[in-house]
């Protein structure tokens, strides 16, 4: 029998985890492509349509390679037991609750933190300020939001987050999953480099609070419902602030 070094088994499963969220990152960009390019054949142009181009972007990558790759990857190597997930009781919906209350009142203290303590301007995502410029698509981003947050947390949390925890415990796969999940949301920020990184701040720290939700509920329903509820809401009132309704 082979017998498999401790520190090597480990590194080889941090490395696997990453792989497989760039992986996911990379067949989005290739779904998205194609998926332009098909619209394009149909005289549906995106160049030049920043609502259309986010909305597209979403569903190449959460609504398609998130989901798809998180499952071919369970599937191929027989990983479904890294998802935890629990039948649905009055105790999930308690969960729930308390998890997005828990995740609104992090974001609030972070983002105050940030921005009127330490002075440090929060960039802005592209993703609201495309929507802003195609009004009619709201509604479609407002529910699209319900399903980018589980899908997100199908491929961080239970993948990724899985995945590290085996190898190193679930406190240090919270912060590097956490810190994963803040780099790859870089490219949609807008502002210069401190506001850039005031925003991925916020990020890192609304994910380790999903992180802890779904370590402490022992559930990924929870972590999941509460991001899509989290997105829904924050979408809706930054969009209610850039137009001046709120």
């Amino acid at each position: 029998m082979i017998e498999v070094d401790e520190p090597y088994w480990r590194f080889r499963t941090v490395l696997r985890a990453v792989a497989v969220g760039v992986s996911a990152l990379f067949v989005g960009i290739i779904v998205m492509v194609v998926l332009q390019s098909l619209l394009a054949g149909f005289g549906i142009a995106i160049a030049g349509h920043p609502g259309r181009a986010a909305l597209l972007s979403s569903i190449s990558l959460q609504g398609v390679a998130f989901i798809g790759t998180s499952l071919a990857y369970l599937s191929l190597l027989d990983r479904f037991s890294l998802l935890n997930l629990q039948r649905p009781s009055w105790r999930t919906i308690q969960a729930i609750i308390a998890g997005f209350l828990l995740v609104v009142l992090t974001w609030a203290g972070i983002s105050y933190l940030i921005e009127h303590i330490l002075q440090i301007p929060t960039a802005e995502s592209s993703f609201i300020q495309d929507v802003q410029q195609q009004p009619v698509l709201i509604w479609l981003f407002l529910g699209f939001q319900l399903i980018v947050g589980p899908s997100e947390e199908l491929l961080f949390r239970g993948v990724v987050q899985g995945s590290m925890r085996r190898a190193m415990g679930p406190t240090s796969a919270i912060v590097l999953t956490s810190l994963f999940f803040a780099s790859i949301h870089y490219s949609s920020m807008n502002g210069s480099a401190l506001s850039v990184i005031g925003a991925l701040s916020v990020v890192f720290v609304l994910s380790l609070a999903l992180g802890a939700l779904y370590e402490l509920t022992d559930d990924l329903i929870v972590p999941a419902i509460v991001h899509g509820l989290f997105n829904a809401t924050q979408f809706l009132l930054a969009y209610l602030q850039a137009t001046g309704q709120l």
